[in-house]
């Protein structure tokens, strides 16, 4: 293993002592993590409809907005359309 050094604000740091006392694990953890997620496809709009649609998603999203899953989507529009839900 090898050791790294990085600067956090302190308020930072009382944060994560209340969150574990495992703080190595903790950052090992959350570098996986990032990692992991940059090796996907970022998407990159590339029509002029898509590029407005993206930057609205990423304001909504930087305001504390939430994404709908599958299910809350198709329910959103059965809704949206009257139809009855079946269950």
């Amino acid at each position: 293993m090898t050791t790294i050094t990085a600067k956090i604000p302190d308020s930072l740091k009382a944060r994560l002592r209340t969150v574990t006392n495992n703080l190595s694990g903790f950052v090992r953890e959350a570098i996986e993590t990032k990692l992991a997620e940059s090796k996907r496809d970022p998407f990159k709009p590339k029509t002029p409809v898509t590029k407005a649609m993206w930057k609205l998603r990423q304001e909504y999203l930087a305001e504390g907005g939430e994404t709908l899953s599958i299910e809350e989507i198709n329910a959103e529009v059965a809704r949206r359309r009257g139809v009855a839900r079946r269950g």
